[in-house]
């Protein structure tokens, strides 16, 4: 099956590519436009724009729903502060989710193992919660 999925994929990236000779036609026509995002569009001496799925690495995490509601309102009040401070934008996954991440790894690397072990007899007791619950 993932040799389909990879098929598939490989196919899709080749359709993606221009074609070189009609990129060298259309190149000159591009190297001052905008692009949707308000940036311009790449020359040759630019490197190639990228979405953040391509860019980044994706990594897979469970949590509890209060969690993952913790997050959500953290992210909308910090993205309207930053964005009404800094007119700028502040994205969940290129930005949000990466600072969420290193601050998180901060914590994790000065903690110590009697630390660790509070803070998972902490998430233990919220299972029993919720197991009791259902």
């Amino acid at each position: 099956m993932s040799d389909d999925r990879s098929d598939r994929l490989r196919k899709r990236r080749q359709t993606r590519d221009p074609d070189p000779e009609q990129e060298d036609v259309e190149s000159s026509d591009r190297d001052n436009e905008s692009d949707s995002r308000g940036g311009t569009a790449a020359t040759d001496s630019d490197t190639e724009s990228v979405t953040v799925k391509e860019a980044l690495q994706g990594i897979y995490l469970y949590g509890d729903p209060d969690q993952k509601d913790r997050i959500d309102m953290l992210y909308n009040r910090l993205k309207a502060d930053y964005e009404y401070e800094y007119n700028d934008t502040l994205g969940k996954n290129e930005h949000f989710y990466r600072v969420l991440l290193e601050v998180g790894l901060e914590g994790l690397e000065s903690m110590d193992v009697s630390e660790l072990q509070a803070r998972l007899e902490e998430l233990e007791s919220l299972e029993s919660l919720y197991r009791s619950d259902n």
